[in-house]
C-alpha cells in the first residue's frame, strides 16, 4: 500500500477497505514494512508500507475471488 507520511514498523493501524458493493470493512493491521516509494518520491504517496492483518480474515479468499471477476468484466 502507499502513504502519505512514514509509519512505524510494528506499530498497529485501523484500515477501511471499501469493497466494490459499497461495503466497508475496518480490519486492524500491523505495520511490517516501510520504505521510500522510488517509483514517485515527490508524489503524493511517497512511502510504501507492507501490512500484515491482526485478526484473521475467514471471508477474504471470497470477497478478493469476487473483486477478480468483477475486474476481469470490467476489462
Amino acid at each position: 500500500m502507499a502513504a502519505t507520511e512514514p509509519l512505524t514498523v510494528d506499530s498497529v493501524v485501523s484500515l477501511t477497505f471499501t469493497l466494490p458493493d459499497e461495503t466497508e470493512r475496518v480490519v486492524r493491521g500491523r505495520i511490517v514494512r516501510m520504505e521510500r516509494n522510488a517509483d514517485d518520491p515527490h508524489g503524493p504517496w511517497p512511502f510504501r508500507i507492507a501490512v500484515q492483518f491482526v485478526d484473521p480474515l475467514d471471508d477474504l479468499d471470497d470477497m478478493l475471488r469476487a473483486i477478480g471477476e468483477r475486474l476481469s468484466q470490467i476489462r
